[in-house]
């Protein structure tokens, strides 16, 4: 390995523990809550490894060589840029799991007394998590510098969004009604509205 790969390495590992650290400890926080109303759970189940397991090879870029035949020249300051959207990415991440709390799922359904969270990143946007995960994949695909990694992680991410948001909308619509017509006007899916 390289030295001059080294720091990337260590910072994909530490952005990557940290990002599994905040997964765990708030899927913790939502077991034995009552779920109704579930959409899509096989494809849901399916997506979800399928992303888990792209995750992973920004993992094998870290600890191995085997990717190394698909490195990209990336000057060191675009890199370093990917690393600071990668903590930018795992703070949204933690954010959005702190506003929905007990709300969450990985799969698409209704738990038991949901609430509609607009609190938080959810303010302005109306699915801050696949923000956060897009943001994750290109601050992957930036910092290990690696095409591989930017084409499976990016893929399997923007999949797993065109999969399952239209079936989030329609039961939030089913759910809530009118007040998510409202929340839809005056959000943007993934980044703010410009304009109302």
């Amino acid at each position: 390995m390289e030295r001059t790969e080294l720091p990337f390495r260590v910072c994909v590992v530490a952005l990557w523990l940290l990002g599994l650290g905040v997964r765990v400890y708030y899927q913790r926080k939502v077991r034995g809550v009552t779920r109704t109303g579930a959409r899509g759970v096989r494809r849901d189940t399916i997506l979800y490894y399928v992303v888990f397991a792209s995750y992973l090879l920004p993992l094998v870029y870290a600890l191995s060589p085997v990717l190394d035949f698909a490195h990209v020249d990336v000057p060191a300051a675009l890199r370093w840029a990917g690393a600071v959207l990668g903590v930018g990415a795992l703070a949204l991440f933690a954010s959005t799991h702190r506003a929905l709390g007990r709300n969450w799922s990985g799969v698409v359904e209704i738990s038991h007394r949901h609430t509609l969270v607009t609190s938080g990143p959810y303010e302005r946007v109306r699915h801050p998590m696949y923000s956060a995960l897009l943001a994750t994949a290109v601050a992957n695909a930036l910092l290990t510098a690696n095409w591989l990694v930017a084409l499976v992680m990016v893929g399997a991410t923007v999949a797993m969004y065109l999969a399952r948001v239209r079936d989030e909308e329609r039961l939030m619509l089913e759910y809530f009604g009118d007040a998510y017509r409202a929340y839809m006007r005056r959000t943007g899916r993934l980044l703010p509205k410009l304009w109302s």
